[in-house]
């Protein structure tokens, strides 16, 4: 939703309930010089990123050394709960490569929840890419 304040040439971006920020139009500014314009690009480049990592993931290209601080980068610059969520199941999807035995003994990750986690990044990814509301998604999760 977009509204537009004529007295003052204020404008004030909203998606969905969401406050995206408001700037001033100069009448010198034509459309692609709009200060708004280039964080929007900026948000969907970062979007693009998070595809490409959660993609990268469930192909297994990707360590998680390398993972972490892409992820962090990510979370910090998107304000969206399907990175947000991707980050929460991050932690259970590289826990698995982390679980010991009784004796303390490292153990291998079980193939079913591997297979599942990189299932779940690919509808993630997916998730990010064709912009699904929340609800879609938690639905997509639970059906999986």
């Amino acid at each position: 939703m977009r509204k537009i304040s004529l007295e003052t040439r204020e404008t004030e971006f909203r998606i969905g309930t969401e406050n995206r920020g408001q700037f001033r139009l100069s009448p010198d500014y034509a459309w692609n010089q709009c200060e708004a314009l280039d964080t929007m690009v900026e948000q969907q480049d970062s979007r693009t990123e998070a595809v490409r990592l959660f993609l990268a993931v469930a192909e297994g290209t990707v360590s998680e050394a390398d993972f972490w601080p892409e992820m962090d980068r990510l979370f910090h610059e998107l304000d969206d709960p399907v990175v947000a969520l991707a980050r929460e199941e991050a932690h259970h999807y590289w826990g698995n490569f982390h679980e010991r035995n009784i004796l303390l003994v490292r153990t291998k990750p079980k193939p079913a929840l591997v297979a599942q986690g990189k299932e779940l990044f690919r509808t993630l990814a997916r998730a990010l890419e064709e912009h699904w509301p929340e609800e879609r998604l938690r639905e997509a999760m639970k059906d999986s």
